[in-house]
Formats: C-alpha cells, structure tokens, sequence
C-alpha cells in the first residue's frame, strides 16, 4: 500500500481504476484494502471485474463516465 500512495502522490493522480480478473482470489483479498486506502486520501476508484471475455465496449463507458467525473470534479 505504501508504493501504491507513494505513486499516486507523486504523480499526483486525480483517480484510479482496480482491474481484476473475475475468481482470481488472491488478487480479490488485496481490492478492499486498495479501495479504502486510496479512498482515505480521497482519490475516487473504480473497479472493474473481468472473466475470460473481456467486455470492452463496457469498459469503454464505464471509463468514459469516470473521466468526466473527474473533471467535474476539478471544476469544482
């Protein structure tokens, strides 16, 4: 966690998005922490959850509607 803050703070990243791979759980153990510690340092996440078929047309806009939430957000 402590790399992950480091580079959002130096890169002074507005938000963040968490990929994971659908039954992968390992990596499913590690989203909850992710997400509150940035979170804490209000850094918005958003997380997407894949299978073997990788619906990109869905990401697409879910990315989309998270970019321009973070601009908004900048607006104000």
């Amino acid at each position: 966690m402590e790399h992950i803050l480091r580079l959002v703070r130096d890169w002074d990243c507005k938000g963040a998005i968490v990929i994971q791979q659908k039954f992968c759980d390992p990596h499913e153990i590690d989203i909850p922490t992710i997400k509150k510690a940035l979170e804490e340092v209000d850094i918005p996440v958003l997380f997407l959850e894949f299978d073997v078929t990788v619906p990109l047309g869905q990401f697409q806009i879910r990315v989309e509607a998270f970019l321009e939430m973070l601009e908004a957000d900048e607006l104000f």
